[in-house]
């Protein structure tokens, strides 16, 4: 929201505060609200025109912004980079992908205080040694991310959601361990 759509704002609550007062005195029936309709009928039909204005522009203003793309911002030494949240999302997930044995997967980034935290949601196949993979994941993630965008990974949170029923004819990535 811009600098003159802050004004606005302000002077709109200031408005809409007085049109509640007014309300007010109508239902307690003070003679100012009827006889401000009798003797100014064009300023007020302005004045309710110019407030029904601003609130479509102040309703238009805040469902513009949900439709804006999320990036992390980093400063350097020639200006600003912004790196999508989508952009992060994407090599999060190709890093995983190069993990064998990790099958579908979905990939969350948000920033944090000093860089981003990736949530992972991983299913992965059977047989496999879960808190080597998982960890292995977080590496490759960190790595990945890291030597690619410059960006700090806080943390990645690695949620295996499922194992990855076993396809005919496919072998599995590595045997299992007793």
């Amino acid at each position: 929201m811009g600098f003159l759509d802050r004004i606005l704002l302000v002077l709109y609550s200031l408005a809409v505060a007085g049109v509640a007062l007014l309300t007010v005195s109508h239902v307690f029936r003070f003679p100012l609200l009827d006889r401000l309709y009798v003797e100014y009928p064009y300023q007020v039909l302005v004045a309710a025109v110019i407030l029904f204005l601003l609130s479509l522009r102040f309703i238009f203003i805040r469902s513009g912004d949900s439709g804006e793309l999320q990036a992390i911002v980093s400063k350097t030494e020639h200006g600003e980079v912004r790196i999508s949240v989508q952009t992060l999302e994407s090599l999060a997930e190709r890093a995983a992908r190069l993990v064998r044995g990790v099958n579908d997967l979905k990939t969350k980034v948000r920033p944090s205080e000093v860089g981003i935290r990736v949530a992972v949601r991983i299913s992965v196949d059977p047989d496999l040694n879960i808190p080597q993979l998982t960890s292995t994941v977080q590496e490759k993630i960190t790595d990945y991310v890291e030597s690619t965008t410059g960006l700090t990974v806080q943390e990645v949170i690695v949620h295996v959601s499922d194992i990855a029923k076993p396809q005919a004819g496919k072998v599995p990535a590595r045997p299992r361990v007793e």
